[in-house]
């Protein structure tokens, strides 16, 4: 399975960053993110497809604000 996330960034800002992993919880140790800083995950199949999907989130990330 491949993960597209989001995760609340340690700013006072309010910042996200989104990514994909095959391994959500191993990336966000990577991260030293908690429970709390997940904001949002979708699971797919194909890597294609989540990496199609991390695009569109992050194209659109600007307008989250």
């Amino acid at each position: 399975m491949y993960y597209v996330y989001v995760i609340k960034k340690k700013s006072r800002y309010g910042e996200f960053y989104i990514g994909y992993s095959t391994d959500l919880r191993g990336r966000l140790k990577e991260h030293a993110v908690r429970k709390n800083d997940l904001v949002y995950y979708e699971a797919y199949k194909h890597k294609k497809d989540a990496y199609i999907r991390e695009k569109q989130l992050k194209k659109y990330k600007s307008a989250w604000g």
